[in-house]
């Protein structure tokens, strides 16, 4: 996996050609972000997170570094060549390449011998007279699309950014959130250095890297799932608060303009982001290709909404 500084230095615009030009890391490093006037801890992240996010990557771009970074053959090669039908992405078996090791921290990931997201999936179900059922469900033997989920803000330590430590948090929240998903796709979900409860409940002190190193994270474990396990299988991106704040970015910069992955794309669940689009249109805002869904069968696009 990809180190956060070698994924940021393209971002923050780093490099000694583009000293007289650009903010090096020292001058962001003690930069906060601007947290007046937000509500809810995923508003908070995705307004301020994202907008310096992107602002970062643009300064990167005039400094004559690419915030999207150019993709290899080896991640995004997938269906190329190959026709697609309109609305629905082209699935195509790629091969796996060596290139990028598989050293992220997986909180979910088939085969692993502790994995939330897959187990006994039974539910109960209480109906509105009280009475209840027992609804049971198991994981698909073998689905032929992936999930890739990234979690909410969960993490009770005390430090701004999480550490990569497996605490009963994520395990809880992946159980309530992308366990059920098993049923449909194989689920994969990074753990990553989220921005801590203890962090987003203070009026100040998070400074751009602390935002950024999130992302670089989630960013580095897709590109380790896109090399190791994805091999041209369709993705349904999941995530709430925090985790939709980070997939909102991933796909922008990773999948939004990138055909050859775009078309992998099944759909994007981003709950609680405030994932946008201009009024009266469905493509535009957060994504310059990608769709907002019209309708339960469309492919290809972005389900959104949040609540307060």
């Amino acid at each position: 996996m990809a180190s956060s500084d070698s994924i940021l230095s393209p971002l923050l615009g780093q490099g000694p050609d583009r000293a007289d030009r650009c903010s090096g890391p020292e001058a962001l490093a003690g930069a906060t972000l601007d947290r007046r006037g937000h509500r809810g801890d995923h508003a908070t992240v995705r307004r301020s997170f994202l907008t310096l996010l992107i602002s970062a990557a643009l300064a990167a771009a005039a400094c004559g570094s690419s915030a999207q970074p150019t993709p290899s053959s080896s991640i995004d090669s997938a269906a190329s060549g190959s026709s697609v039908p309109s609305g629905a992405p082209s699935f195509v078996p790629v091969a796996p390449s060596p290139a990028v090791p598989d050293d992220t921290v997986w909180l979910c990931k088939p085969g692993l011998a502790r994995n939330p997201c897959a187990g006994n999936l039974d539910s109960t179900v209480v109906a509105a007279s009280g009475a209840s059922t027992v609804e049971r469900a198991v994981p698909a033997a073998d689905p032929p699309i992936d999930c890739f989920y990234v979690y909410p803000t969960v993490s009770k330590q005390k430090g701004t950014n999480a550490d990569l430590t497996i605490d009963p948090e994520e395990t809880a929240v992946a159980l309530a959130q992308a366990a059920r998903f098993s049923q449909v796709c194989r689920v994969y979900a990074p753990m990553y250095p989220q921005l801590t409860l203890a962090a987003i409940s203070k009026t100040d002190g998070i400074t751009i890297a602390g935002g950024l190193i999130p992302y670089a994270t989630v960013a580095s474990s897709f590109r380790d799932y896109m090399v190791n396990y994805n091999h041209g299988r369709g993705i349904v991106f999941i995530g709430h608060s925090q985790g939709a704040v980070m997939l909102t970015a991933l796909l922008k910069f990773q999948v939004d303009p990138i055909p050859e992955t775009r078309r992998l794309l099944v759909s994007a669940l981003l709950l609680g982001g405030n994932v946008t689009v201009p009024v009266g249109k469905s493509v535009g805002g957060d994504f310059a290709n990608i769709p907002a869904c019209a309708s339960a069968t469309q492919v290809g696009c972005v389900v959104a909404y949040s609540s307060f």
